[in-house]
């Protein structure tokens, strides 16, 4: 995941806000920011030609028990399969292709827009313990937050 900063308003009355382009984060992020009432846009692409996906950690620390990782990659791409077949049936009859946002697990790489307060970041900080990608997000910003006022 990258984090880069789009836009700082500062103030010395209330907490700042930033806004931050979030590049390569799992769409389960979007989950995981709204739980914390931030403002989230997620970048929808152009022209759709596949997924990549994140293996989640769960999946990762627990491959010493099998393969789970590779069984986790083959069924990304049955669902990948299916998502394009039926991409194509709907196209041949003329209806609307299904919303991706509907049909793509929370693993898939996306793209979001964040438009965070210093308080915010903060917050999910200071309850965020372990190692998850939201807790990596408010690390990363914070660390981007703390450079910019320096």
């Amino acid at each position: 995941m990258n984090v880069d900063l789009i836009h700082r308003t500062a103030s010395d009355k209330v907490s700042s806000t930033s806004s931050f382009r979030v590049s390569g984060c799992s769409r389960s992020l979007i989950k995981d920011l709204a739980h914390y009432k931030l403002l989230i846009q997620e970048e929808k692409p152009k022209k759709w030609d596949g997924f990549e996906f994140k293996i989640p950690k769960s999946v990762e620390d627990m491959s010493f028990k099998g393969d789970m990782a590779r069984e986790f990659e083959l069924d990304m791409q049955r669902i990948e399969y299916c998502y394009r077949k039926w991409k194509k049936k709907l196209k041949k009859k003329k209806i609307d292709i299904i919303d991706a946002e509907s049909v793509l697990p929370g693993c898939c790489l996306t793209n979001l827009q964040v438009i965070a307060s210093d308080e915010d970041i903060k917050g999910i900080l200071a309850i965020e313990t372990g190692d998850s990608e939201i807790k990596e997000f408010a690390e990363m910003t914070s660390e981007i937050i703390n450079s910019n006022n320096a």
